[in-house]
């Protein structure tokens, strides 16, 4: 009460609390917190004033309406949050960005190399990023070999494998393009290969691009080879003078036998 003689005191008015008895005057009231209002008089704890709604705030303590309470990305400036124990705008560290007064973390698949972001930059093609908070294009990891990133932001999810068919020794490659056709004597049956299978022993292929062991073609008949990876027939070798084998696909030497021991004695290989 600031006049003497009082009957009654006067209450402390909207958005202002007093919790011991006393006061001399309305200066002797404190305002409601920041980020809180109240539309009552009278209060005597700081709990009593109202939280704003979530996402909301207020300019300076003291608010006396809800309608004090405003979005605050519209008290800072762009990549700036306001503290909460001061009030004061303050810059978002390197990585992260401000968010409907937040400073967040940038998120997987993004980086941050800058205070004071409004938005994080997208991991590059090629590369990705499973954590949040990453600092530059070079902590996001480059996708391993045998897959590929086409796009910006990913995470390990968006590094796709190499079909099958073909292979890729790359690392961070951008394009289905940098998966290169399995070369001739060998074949890709599975996707995400790093180097291709080798065509057997006793088989060769003369074409890229193969999927299966099954494309790849027997050395002829009276022919073999023990090498695997062969890319035409005339590199398996041939069985020497008066021997035979006895059908295509042959894998060593001593698959190739005496003409006597093929036929039967009445009958010429």
């Amino acid at each position: 009460g600031s006049t003497a003689g009082l009957a009654e005191c006067f209450l402390c008015p909207a958005g202002t609390w007093r919790n011991d008895t006393g006061g001399r005057s309305v200066t002797a009231c404190a305002p409601c917190p920041l980020n809180t209002f109240s539309t009552r008089e009278g209060l005597t704890h700081p709990a009593e004033c109202s939280p704003c709604p979530p996402g909301r705030t207020t300019k300076t303590s003291g608010s006396t309406s809800e309608s004090d309470c405003i979005d605050p990305s519209s008290l800072c400036g762009s990549g700036e949050v306001r503290s909460p124990a001061s009030g004061a705008c303050e810059p978002c560290v390197a990585t992260c960005f401000a968010s409907l007064g937040s400073c967040l973390e940038c998120p997987a698949g993004c980086f941050g190399n800058s205070t004071g972001r409004s938005s994080c930059e997208a991991c590059p093609r090629g590369r990705f990023s499973d954590a949040t908070g990453r600092t530059s294009a070079d902590s996001c990891e480059a996708c391993s070999e045998g897959t590929f990133n086409p796009n910006e932001g990913q995470t390990s999810a968006g590094c796709i494998f190499c079909p099958i068919g073909t292979n890729s020794s790359r690392l961070g490659a951008v394009a289905i393009d940098d998966c290169g056709a399995c070369p001739a004597g060998s074949y890709g049956s599975s996707v995400g290969l790093v180097e291709c299978f080798l065509c057997p022993a006793g088989t060769f292929r003369d074409r890229v691009g193969g999927t299966s062991s099954a494309q790849c073609s027997p050395c002829p008949l009276n022919s073999w080879s023990a090498t695997e990876g062969l890319v035409a027939s005339t590199q398996c070798s041939p069985c020497p003078s008066g021997t035979a084998t006895r059908g295509t696909g042959s894998k060593a030497l001593s698959e190739c036998i005496a003409l006597s021991e093929l036929c039967p004695s009445d009958q010429s290989y």
